[in-house]
């Protein structure tokens, strides 16, 4: 299930759009452990803010033309490879200075310049993009290309491809010019492999250069590609609507790139082939979902602590992994997704089922210490004394519990003919109820009652006699728990009865050991809250009958309530009949036993006494409410006429809880006598639905 979970969280991660932090991130990081070095190829000339007082220009595309002819013709004297504008050109201004710049980059014949992606916009609203060219006269004599385009955080991370356009990038078009070894497709996937921080690349101001008569920078420019470009002054505009873009190392310096120093650092990637590229989708899933598998299955075998250690270990393996294989390879991949996500997730699911076993474990290593402490004390023996003695291993190792449980000898356990006992499925204040399997596969329930629960030995006699009798009438009425053995250990001081064993909450009588729970009326109120009054009636109708039944035997319940109420092959029936005695004589039972809220004022030692907890069970399970908020109505009974009928419910329910016994029903079978007529009248429809 981790591993299920980390491979789910990977995939949507790696597809989705709000996994893009995660994967910037991971393509951003390995620049932070990249040592500069110098590059060689590339030279940029920056329209900066001394250029622009200098020359008295403006900031746009629309400086005097006849400086950038002028620039040209310097460039073509210096030998220069290629020379890339990033500046549109966009319509015309001076003709004759417009002129001079298509006679230039003519003559030099290894010019390009840029072209923009700009969105075309109806009411307010982007429905579609349209490409913005220089103007014709130029375009004619030179080559024109996009400008590298950023995502939403305003960062350049992959070279400019468009499949929609057949324009290439500027940086392309000027690599092409400035080499003579063939390129990669322009429209394929690449990323941008930065060389160092804001600067690095070999610069010199417009106004430095256009001004060099003497040629005393014209060794500068010598084969390589120039490109030329604005530079913003820092706060120029507040930043806004400025040509400077993110760039992996703004995380660590603050500063931006220009737009044109982003441009030459993709056109040197193809100069030099050291782009970075990314695996294909599918490669880049296997990656994850194989890393989902190595820690999902690799921490569940681990203690918290030792499997938190090798998850840390496991992060810094992969962080330190995926930094090399990029300088190693050019090749990135989002490993921060599996650094902050897949693993956190696979360690927390380990570390949570193995709080859930240990929690299972040592609750059933508890019942089993109980029951041979119990046992043992019975007789007193020296080897029991020992055992609980021995320090617990439950906190030593992972398994330590189950191997702690296998320690526990027969003569630890209370022994049951034939039977073996699977696992504790209910405790109560006088025993457990275990899970057993009998010699030829049939599943039971066992209850064990213990000596050393009573503080004498006549209250356990007393239920060891209720049992006696209750045994023979069990297989007379269907709404009891059928009891198929009763037996008794001297020696240990335990007494134990077999019953029939009730139906699972989710497969009924197909019992799996390891997650059988079994189906109590308890679980299904807690599940539908309140059942559907003809349902209702007719499990109520059921019970009682049977509580008459018990009765006329001269035995009561005494523990009536809804997890006391089991369901056999879909019918319901008192089960836990470790309270059921003989009737007092005098009407009262001489020992006050039962679940509070459920006992009658005056006491449990009577049939009316059962008939009162009997009715506290009609009310949560035809009104839907707790018995703590008896005699309370739901609100419901006040809004509508639709349930009328369970406002004669309620009559039912008041004359069963009533607190004088006088006023009560006399026996069960005057309940169930008015619930058949309830039933009745409700299925000829004299009530209304």
């Amino acid at each position: 299930m981790g591993t299920a979970i980390a491979a789910v969280l990977g995939v949507v991660l790696l597809s989705l759009q709000f996994g893009a932090g995660l994967r910037d991130l991971s393509y951003d990081l390995p620049f932070l452990f990249k040592t500069p070095r110098p590059v060689d190829g590339v030279v940029i000339i920056y329209m900066d803010g001394p250029s622009l007082e200098q020359l008295h220009q403006v900031w746009d595309d629309r400086w005097d033309r006849s400086l950038h002819a002028q620039l040209i013709e310097y460039l073509t004297r210096c030998h220069a490879r290629a020379v890339a504008f990033d500046v549109r050109f966009a319509g015309t201004t001076d003709p004759a200075a417009d002129a001079r710049l298509v006679q230039a980059a003519k003559e030099n014949g290894k010019v390009v310049v840029a072209s923009k992606m700009t969105p075309q916009l109806f009411n307010g609203e982007v429905v579609g993009w349209k490409l913005d060219s220089p103007f014709d006269a130029l375009k004619s004599v030179s080559l024109s290309g996009a400008v590298e385009g950023s995502g939403n955080d305003k960062a350049v991370r992959e070279h400019y491809r468009n499949l929609a356009y057949n324009e290439p990038s500027l940086s392309w078009r000027a690599a092409l010019l400035g080499t003579s070894h063939p390129l990669p497709d322009p429209f394929r996937e690449r990323w941008l492999n930065y060389y160092g921080e804001p600067g690095f690349i070999k610069n010199i101001s417009y106004v430095t250069a256009v001004q060099d008569t003497n040629f005393q920078h014209a060794a500068m420019f010598s084969n390589q590609v120039v490109f030329v470009g604005a530079k913003y002054d820092v706060g120029y505009m507040g930043g806004k609507g400025t040509d400077d873009f993110a760039t992996p190392y703004t995380r660590r310096v603050g500063r931006k790139s220009p737009g044109v120093e982003v441009n030459a650092t993709a056109c040197l990637n193809l100069l030099r082939g050291d782009w970075l590229s990314r695996p294909p989708p599918w490669a880049e899933m296997g990656a994850f979902v194989f890393l989902s598998a190595l820690f999902g299955f690799g921490l569940a075998a681990w203690r918290p602590l030792v499997a938190t250690g090798l998850a840390i270990l496991g992060a810094l393996v992969v962080a330190v992994g995926a930094i090399l294989l990029v300088w190693q390879t050019h090749v990135w991949i989002p490993w921060m997704i599996a650094v902050c996500v897949q693993i956190p997730v696979a360690l927390g699911w380990s570390i949570l089922t193995h709080t859930k076993r240990w929690q299972r474990e040592k609750k059933s290593l508890e019942q089993a210490l109980a029951m041979a402490s119990q046992g043992e004390m019975g007789r007193e023996s020296e080897p029991s004394r020992e055992y609980v003695r021995r320090p617990l291993p439950f906190l030593e190792q992972p398994g330590a519990i189950t191997s702690a449980l296998m320690e526990l000898s027969a003569k630890d356990r209370a022994v049951i003919a034939d039977h073996e006992l699977l696992r504790c499925i209910g405790k109560g204040a006088y025993g457990e109820v275990w899970l057993a399997r009998d010699i030829i596969g049939n599943f039971h329930a066992v209850k064990i009652l213990h000596q050393s629960n009573f503080k004498d030995a006549r209250p356990l006699e007393r239920e060891f006699n209720g049992i006696r009798k209750f045994t023979p009438i069990s297989r007379e009425h269907p709404g009891l728990v059928h009891i198929l053995h009763v037996g008794r250990n001297e020696e240990a001081g335990y007494i134990y009865y077999i019953m029939e064993l009730g139906d699972d909450q989710v497969s009924g009588q197909k019992i799996d050991p390891a997650t059988y729970s079994p189906k109590t009326l308890a679980n299904e109120l807690q599940k539908r809250k309140r059942l559907p009054l003809d349902e209702c009636l007719q499990i109520l109708i059921h019970l009682a009958d049977a509580l008459g039944y018990l009765h006329r035997q001269q035995l009561i319940h005494r523990d009536i309530k809804p997890s006391n109420i089991i369901f056999v092959k879909g019918v319901c029936k008192f089960a836990d009949i470790g309270l059921v005695t003989d009737v007092a004589g005098d009407g009262r039972d001489a020992t006050y036993v039962g679940t509070p809220g459920r006992i009658a004022p005056e006491g449990p030692g009577s049939p009316a006494s059962d008939i009162y907890s009997l009715g506290k069970v009609l009310y949560e399970a035809g009104l839907g409410l707790d018995i703590e908020r008896f005699p309370e109505l739901p609100s419901s009974l006040t809004e509508s006429e639709a349930d009328d009928e369970l406002f004669k419910l309620n009559r039912i329910i008041m004359k069963a809880c009533d607190k004088n016994p006088d006023r009560r029903y006399q026996t069960a079978l005057d309940l169930r006598a008015d619930l058949i007529e309830l039933q009745q009248e409700l299925r000829r429809g004299k009530i209304s639905k």
